[in-house]
Formats: structure tokens, sequence, C-alpha cells
């Protein structure tokens, strides 16, 4: 099975192709206020350079958020463009899961996404224990300032590693609330990437549904700026 992957919730997006469940190419590329001129050309060239135009795809995948709201608004409905268009099976697949997967895998007991969202605040996600049944959320996705939540982690008396780009900007604050209970990720591994949205979507996209070219929707969280400045519901949320 041939997925494409798109991931466009972070200031780099990237590309990938992951061909049963080995990832074949991936594109990185800068651009979030350009990037409804610059991510179909990206695609594209991903397209030709692993030869998926002659042999065709099977499913797209997407990363849903939350992250940047132009961001993400771009890269679904892009996908969702391309799913209408070609009659693909789409799968969305949340960002905070795609940034956790890597390690659920190997059995980390928690897992705690820090991502900025803005200012003090992060969009956070905890997980565990992940072991064999899966990523299990111990905390939904919410947007809260760094310290609540490495607080409330405190709370859960036991290690966690941390992942996501929140991390840097925090370092101070989790090593005088967490101290040795933290583990962090290394920064490689704070950004999500599309191969890591493919390779999750695969087992998904027999029960993927033909409506989600029409219906899937970013996991924005926070409202826009737009909302927040002026005061309108754009309803994105």
């Amino acid at each position: 099975m041939r997925i494409l992957g798109i991931e466009t919730s972070a200031t780099h997006s990237s590309v990938a192709v992951v061909e049963d469940g080995v990832l074949q190419g991936e594109r990185y590329f800068a651009g979030r206020m350009s990037l409804s001129e610059s991510l179909p050309a990206h695609i594209q060239a991903a397209l030709e350079t692993e030869d998926v135009a002659g042999a065709g795809l099977d499913a797209l995948a997407v990363s849903l958020g939350p992250g940047s709201f132009t961001g993400l608004r771009v890269g679904v409905a892009a996908v969702k463009a391309m799913a209408h268009a070609l009659e693909l099976p789409l799968v969305g697949v949340p960002t905070h899961e795609a940034l956790a997967w890597p390690f659920a895998i190997a059995g980390v007991e928690m897992i705690c996404i820090l991502q900025h969202a803005r200012k003090a605040d992060v969009y956070s996600t905890t997980y565990g224990p992940v072991g064999g049944a899966g990523l299990v959320p111990i905390h939904e996705t919410s947007v809260l300032s760094a310290e609540e939540c490495l607080t409330r982690l405190r709370d859960q008396a036991q290690s966690v590693l941390l992942v996501g780009d929140g991390c840097a900007r925090h370092e101070a604050a989790i090593h005088e609330i967490l101290g040795d209970l933290a583990r962090v990720a290394p920064p490689v591994f704070s950004v999500p990437h599309a191969g890591t949205i493919a390779a999750m979507a695969a087992p998904l996209v027999k029960d993927a549904t033909p409506d989600a070219r029409f219906s899937l929707r970013p996991i924005y969280v926070l409202v826009s700026q737009a909302e927040r400045t002026h005061g309108v519901d754009l309803g994105l949320k």
C-alpha cells in the first residue's frame, strides 16, 4: 500500500511517501505564509521523485493538529481536494499522536507532548501507559500554561518523557518543577513528520469513509487570532 502523507502543522512542513510501512522519500520545506503556493509543488515533486505517478497511490493521510492555523487549513484543504479528485481513502492523524508514536511503540511508560501555542502557553496531551495498548490519553489535548502543565505532571508522581518544541522553550521550568521525573526527547523528535503520519494511517485506511473528503476538519484547540481580535465566530473549533 502506497500512502502520501502531508504534515503542515509546524514552522516547517513535510510531504512523504510510505509504501508497505517503508519510507520511500520525504521532503521538508519552510514557508508557512506561502504554503498555499508551495505545497502543491512539493506534493508534485514527491510523487514524481518516487515514481508514484506511474504506480499510483492507495491512500492519503494528513496531520490534523493542533498547530499553525494557516498551515492546518492549507494542508487539510489540499489533501481533501486530492482525495476527492483521485477518489482515494483519506485518513486524518492527530499531530500529538504522531509526535508520541515513535516512543509509544518502544514501550515508554508515560509521554507528554509540549507543543508551543502562544506566549507562555502550550498545547499538551499526556499518554500512558502506552505499552501494548497503543496511545491511551491520560490528559486530553488542551492549551494551558507550561507551568500548569508541568505541575499537573508532577502530581502524577511518575517519570514522564516530554516531547515537542515546547521543551526547549520551557527547559528551566521543566528542571525546576519536574526534576528527575522528566526525560526530554532529542530535538530531532520535536516536530512531526509526514512519514510518521503516513505510516500511522496505514492500518486505518480500511475503515476510512468517503465522507472524510468533505467532512475532515483540523484540530485547532485555540481560536484563531482573527476570532480573538474581532470576536467573530468562524466555526473552526
